[in-house]
């Protein structure tokens, strides 16, 4: 198959709590750089047009450094009710994208160690074996959000908590998959799971 259209989603509403700073975490910088600044840059490539960034908190401070560095074409979503990923997601999906022919790249805010081409080559599986969605995962030691599976290797559970395994398998921090088929599940998902 051709490669579909594809737009780029970055949830980016992490407070940084965990790094004890006041800085965003999407603002946040490595090695001088702006967290945000090591996303575009990946991702301009594969959304030509203005990259959401879903933040609700950090409006100004965002807005500031999208204006100092011109070169990245972004703009910010407000979510009125941040809910965890699935209603975040959903709402983005119902408010600007409901008519959006083509696969959508869900990204976390802080995975700047994901490569270009390794995001490529999970983009051409989306778009050549036509899936629902594609995941990528990985193995670390005691995942910060762990993904467990039943003995025929089907997700069972995703959890975000502190570790309950020494070690196992994580999310990549990222999910592809194709708006139509997604969105009409995430919809009876979230209905279904209000809280």
């Amino acid at each position: 198959g051709t490669m579909k259209k594809t737009k780029v989603i970055i949830l980016a509403a992490g407070k940084g709590s965990r790094m004890k700073s006041n800085i965003p975490k999407i603002l946040f910088p490595i090695l001088g750089k702006a967290n945000l600044g090591y996303l575009l840059e990946k991702y301009k490539e594969i959304d030509k047009e203005p990259i959401i960034v879903v933040n609700s908190k950090n409006r100004k401070p965002i807005e500031r450094w999208l204006r100092e560095n011109p070169r990245y074409k972004a703009e910010i979503f407000e979510a009125k009710e941040l809910g965890g990923t699935a209603k975040t997601t959903l709402e983005v999906l119902n408010r600007r994208l409901m008519n959006f022919d083509g696969n959508i790249v869900l990204s976390w805010g802080d995975i700047t160690n994901l490569r270009t081409d390794t995001i490529n080559i999970i983009l051409s599986v989306q778009s050549v074996l036509e899936p629902c969605m594609t995941l990528p995962t990985s193995w670390e030691k005691r995942p910060y959000a762990g993904i467990l599976r039943d003995e025929l290797g089907n997700v069972n559970d995703i959890f975000t908590k502190e570790s309950r395994l020494e070690f196992g398998e994580h999310d990549g921090s990222l999910f592809i998959f194709d708006r139509k088929k997604v969105h009409k599940t995430l919809n009876s998902l979230v209905k279904s799971r209000p809280e």
